[in-house]
């Protein structure tokens, strides 16, 4: 919620006015879900793409993909994908910069949560394909539900965007 304290104008040297301008929830755009753990909109996409086509989709809806930074976030999001038995979803944590250096999209200090699977992060593709496994997954595929796994960029999967909230 935004507020904005209110102001005096002289309007003229006998005249005085007050301008009060009320506080306006913080709201999010039609199809989006509010995050009250983050402050931010969420949309989940049921198309799949590529990592990196699943970023610049989200940018171009003026967001960019999740970034989940603690335990809540985590529950939130687990929260609108565990009804989708068998599917993965991309989030914005990455190690394209370095094997085994996750960030957050452009962010480059050091990643504060991670809620790995059981044996994750594996690289596991990088004796299949040459580019390994740098890009980041939630969801039902996993052994264990609510963790995440290390995937190939180039592998199609649902993913989640995650925009400002308007207001």
């Amino acid at each position: 919620m935004s507020f904005i304290t209110p102001r005096w104008q002289d309007v003229s040297k006998d005249v005085c006015v007050a301008l009060l301008v009320l506080p306006v929830a913080a709201s999010c755009p039609s199809g989006w879900i509010k995050s009250t753990q983050s402050g931010t909109c969420i949309k989940l996409y049921q198309d799949k793409k590529s990592w990196t086509d699943a970023r610049a989709a989200c940018q171009a809806s003026g967001g960019d993909l999740v970034k989940i930074v603690d335990d809540s976030m985590n529950e939130f999001i687990w929260g609108q994908v565990a009804a989708d038995s068998g599917q993965a979803y991309w989030m914005g944590l990455h190690d394209l910069n370095g094997e085994g250096k996750f960030e957050w999209l452009n962010e480059t200090n050091g990643v504060m949560y991670t809620n790995w699977d059981i044996g994750q992060p594996n690289n596991l593709d990088s004796q299949m394909h040459s580019n390994g496994q740098d890009c980041v997954e939630i969801g039902n595929s996993l052994v264990t539900p609510k963790r995440w796994n290390d995937m190939d960029c180039d592998t199609t999967s649902k993913f989640i965007c995650e925009k400002s909230t308007t207001g």
